[in-house]
């Protein structure tokens, strides 16, 4: 909860989150919303073909790491890029 405090001229202040309603600001694109989501279509096809996880992460031009974080951080891209068991 916030604490009000009071100002020189004895008028009372409340924290702006309590104070302003919040605005519908436009949502800040990632470079993942920008450039890996209009491709999800075509990973599985790669992935059916056979292709590496480096091979992948050159195709969508990001490097290897930034593939293995975004397959941590958005599990429909990890599920886009599961290779099929052959048991």
């Amino acid at each position: 909860m916030a604490v009000p405090f009071f100002r020189a001229g004895g008028e009372q202040k409340i924290s702006k989150n309590n104070e302003k309603p919040k605005r519908n600001k436009p949502k800040i694109l990632t470079k993942y919303d920008q450039f890996i989501v209009s491709r999800l279509k075509a990973i599985p096809v790669w992935v059916r073909e056979g292709t590496t996880d480096v091979e992948i992460a050159r195709r969508l031009s990001i490097h290897i790491w930034t593939l293995g974080d975004y397959r941590r951080k958005y599990p429909k891209f990890a599920e886009v890029l599961e290779r099929p068991t052959k048991w």
